[in-house]
């Protein structure tokens, strides 16, 4: 492992490196969940949905339902290669 670099900066270059067509979307590492492999299709970078409206709400001043409504139709809508990122909704088992 580099010492100079975070863990994180060190897994996401160790994944590029693997990956080199990675797609990654600005501004919403702090949602990053790490990277999803299913056989048979390409590796994409997996984020967490509701942080990444969260980011929207913070960063942007966007209203829950505003951050929502662009997540759905500027973000995850949109298809931009084999690489394209997941966005994972997460549930809490009761």
């Amino acid at each position: 492992m580099k010492k100079n670099k975070k863990i994180s900066e060190w897994q996401l270059d160790e994944w590029e490196s693997r990956f080199p067509d990675l797609l990654k979307c600005d501004g919403f590492e702090p949602a990053l969940l790490g990277l999803c492999e299913i056989k048979g299709r390409a590796a994409c970078l997996a984020y967490d949905h509701e942080k990444c409206v969260n980011i929207l709400i913070d960063r942007d001043g966007m209203s829950h339902d505003e951050a929502v409504e662009y997540m759905a139709f500027n973000v995850t809508d949109s298809f931009v290669g084999k690489h394209t990122p997941a966005f994972v909704e997460s549930v809490e088992w009761v």
